[in-house]
């Protein structure tokens, strides 16, 4: 990179990653080849859509234990609407997902271990699993704490 006058110019005319001025006083990045993320976490086009602490912590709950109810799709919707506005949001919701999709995974291979009858056990289990770990993830959400859930594979 060089400059000449005040403005850079670069060997190959493509910027390095890293934050941009966008010319509407939000930082956008530039991975080398796009846009990665819409704006920088808490510039000015942020801000306003930002969340408060007592609104985080119960859309986090939310997630949990809709979970319960919904398996994975009431958490993928309301992920989807509201990870933008929160960080904390986007952890828990994040975790609500993997685990939900681990559960679905974990179901399957415990259905094909059915036919050497170690499946049934492992069925049991998950069933357990599927109402206690979301109702202790809904808990820790209401204490505005991280919750990580154990086993999980990690998706997103």
């Amino acid at each position: 990179m060089t400059t000449d006058g005040g403005q850079q110019s670069f060997e190959d005319g493509i910027p390095p990653p890293g934050w941009y001025d966008d010319g509407t006083g939000s930082q956008r990045y530039w991975t080398g080849r796009s846009w990665a993320n819409p704006v920088l976490p808490g510039s000015a086009s942020t801000a306003t859509a930002r969340m408060s602490s007592s609104d985080e912590t119960t859309i986090a709950m939310l997630i949990h234990v809709l979970s319960l109810v919904t398996g994975v799709f009431g958490p993928l919707i309301i992920w989807l609407l509201k990870r933008d506005q929160s960080d904390f949001v986007d952890a828990h919701g994040r975790e609500a997902i993997n685990f939900q999709v681990t559960l679905y995974i974990a179901a399957f291979v415990s259905f094909l271990l059915m036919f050497v009858l170690i499946g049934f056990l492992f069925l049991a289990a998950l069933f357990v699993l599927q109402f206690l770990m979301p109702l202790f993830a809904a808990l820790m959400a209401a204490g505005h704490r991280p919750f990580r859930y154990p086993f999980t594979i990690r998706l997103l």
